[in-house]
């Protein structure tokens, strides 16, 4: 459930290499990709020498809140299926909300506690928004 990576760093250009074995090893290519803009360049110049679309989505109540309240609902709903992956488990865990008098929604971490990590609930929150975005033209693929 995790990759360990030499060093302090992530090399986040080994990120797209994952993707791109999925493809070679298993023929599941990637449809889109949202990503974080912090230390995107390296990621981008990668997945764009594997020919996979990215599309940058910004960390910000505007744009996070719709997808984090339809995380929500689906999770209550039991429509999100994550297999009790321990690592998803302990960052939906870590996870909290935060809300503006607008009523947008931001994940955070509980408390602001650095030692939390929220990383796997904000990617989720991230693939529903680049899911929301292309849903229709999605399901015409699928279909």
């Amino acid at each position: 459930i995790l990759t360990i990576h030499d060093g302090n760093e992530i090399d986040v250009s080994q990120i797209a290499d994952w993707f791109y074995q999925l493809y070679a090893n298993y023929e599941i290519k990637l449809y889109k990709c949202g990503y974080d803009q912090r230390y995107a360049k390296t990621f981008l110049d990668k997945m764009d020498f594997y020919n996979f679309e990215c599309e940058m989505i910004y960390q910000n109540r505007n744009v996070m809140s719709s997808p984090m309240k339809l995380v929500e609902a689906d999770l209550k709903a039991r429509y999100i299926n994550y297999n009790r992956n321990e690592m998803d488990m302990w960052c939906l865990g870590n996870a909290s909300m935060e809300m503006d008098n607008l009523g947008n929604v931001m994940c955070v971490k509980i408390d602001n506690q650095k030692s939390r990590r929220i990383d796997g609930a904000v990617t989720l929150i991230i693939l529903y928004e680049v899911f929301r975005r292309y849903r229709n033209d999605f399901m015409l693929m699928v279909r």
